[in-house]
């Protein structure tokens, strides 16, 4: 018997032995509680080992024993009435979590808020386990996609934090990190970069000894990430690659590798070199399905990345992937998350390599709607999308120059003066007038 069964076999002697204990009029409450108490500490047992159905059963049985019953009940005083409630909000948010390791993303939101209320009501506004709580919603808004969601949370957060803890926590480190991620993920590499110094300026003199392998991990994976915006390719391979060892060393199966093994593989991208690329992202599947699941939005993301390698003599190879993508976030009730706008934008791509100029058109107007109704309209996915409307356009003849016109016009007046798409639409934007001017 391993370590996790024996765990498990002690745990449920526990309620056994709590469900035995005779029910006086003074003692319900403790007894009940000490049930709940059991079943909280065998679901978080169940989670740490990936068993999330497990898990979720009987977190709900702890839930159904922390009712309002014995919690409204008068008699007890308020500092237990205070204990019991704040054990009801940690169950409901590793509940949360576990929905979100089951990319249940808005029934994990409903757990939090269900955190957050019993939490307001009897903590501190500045208490750590507040700003936990908010670092779980803007988790689950960035798995979402939902950018600026995620980073509202964080920012109250970090503000927590900066007012309970030292300036050179490791805690902070992680936040900095956090935030500098999100905008990554935002396309907002600008602000990202700042946010990733902090971090590695503050895990460089946190007191705490070595920082842990798991922080550093994330702080030089995402710090290569950074490099990358600035094409420094090189330079962030050599940090993508010291992360990936790293986490191999801990855990063959470590999460985090497949989204190092897909930085990897988008940077050969960058660099132009599409086998190695399609290596690294045929690395990163099986991966992806052994952990998480067909149905997970880390799988879509690596089939949107091969999709997007394959040319033209693999199209129903690549055709396929972008299906998968759509249908994995059909399941997951995100018709609007980056993966399905970026997955129609290539794939109108590629229709417009095959000449098929019709197809081209309606899927990249069919991008633009989707970033146009769930992003602020000077979003990278909203510009980009203006940017391939406006191409099909031009592929259709004179008679819709100046529509594609109008499409470049709006494109570069939304985009960053840094960004490097920028000469692209500039030079493409003179040859449609060109041509309307000829």
């Amino acid at each position: 018997m391993n370590q996790y069964e024996l765990a498990v076999e002690h745990l449920n002697k526990a309620i056994e032995l709590y469900n035995t204990w005779p029910i006086y009029t003074d003692v319900p409450a403790d007894r009940d509680e000490g049930i709940a108490r059991s079943y909280h500490q065998l679901g978080r047992l169940h989670k740490n080992c990936d068993h999330y159905n497990d898990a979720q059963t009987v977190l709900d049985l702890a839930l159904k024993m922390r009712q309002d019953t014995w919690y409204n009940n008068d008699d007890l005083t308020y500092e237990r009435h205070r204990r019991l409630a704040l054990a009801r909000a940690h169950t409901y948010e590793v509940l949360g979590i576990i929905h979100v390791n089951k990319s249940k993303y808005h029934e994990a939101l409903k757990n939090f808020e269900e955190t957050l209320t019993l939490r307001q009501k009897y903590l501190p506004a500045n208490h750590f386990y507040i700003a936990d709580i908010y670092n779980n919603f803007s988790l689950a808004h960035s798995k979402m996609g939902n950018s600026n969601e995620s980073l509202v949370y964080l920012e109250k957060a970090l503000d927590i934090q900066r007012q309970s803890l030292p300036s050179n926590h490791p805690n902070l480190a992680t936040m900095y990190n956090n935030i500098g991620a999100t905008h990554w993920e935002a396309c907002q590499y600008d602000k990202a970069l700042p946010y990733f110094k902090e971090a590695q300026r503050i895990a460089k003199i946190a007191p705490y000894g070595s920082i842990h392998t798991k922080l550093e991990l994330t702080i030089m994976s995402n710090y290569a990430s950074g490099l990358r915006t600035l094409n420094k390719y090189d330079e962030a391979l050599v940090y993508y690659n010291k992360a990936l060892l790293i986490a191999q060393r801990m855990d063959k199966n470590n999460p985090v590798i497949i989204s190092l093994l897909n930085n990897i593989g988008f940077i050969h991208s960058d660099k132009g070199d599409k086998l190695r690329a399609v290596q690294y992202f045929t690395k990163a599947l099986p991966l992806c399905q052994q952990i998480f699941g067909e149905n997970h939005v880390l799988t879509a993301t690596t089939y949107k990345s091969l999709g997007d390698e394959l040319e033209i003599d693999e199209y129903d190879r690549a055709m396929s992937y972008f299906q998968r993508v759509f249908d994995i976030h059909d399941h997951l009730n995100l018709p609007y998350h980056r993966n399905v706008i970026d997955s129609l934008v290539f794939k109108g791509r590629l229709h417009r390599k095959m000449h098929e100029h019709d197809l081209a058109l309606e899927i990249y107007k069919k991008s633009l709607a989707l970033a146009e109704k769930h992003y602020p309209e000077d979003h990278p996915l909203v510009i980009r999308s203006c940017s391939y409307v406006a191409l099909a356009l031009t592929d259709h003849g004179d008679d819709y120059l100046l529509e594609a016109v109008n499409m470049y016009e709006r494109a570069l007046k939304l985009t960053s003066p840094n960004d490097p798409e920028r000469a692209r639409m500039q030079r493409l934007l003179d040859d449609a007038r060109q041509r309307i001017n000829v």
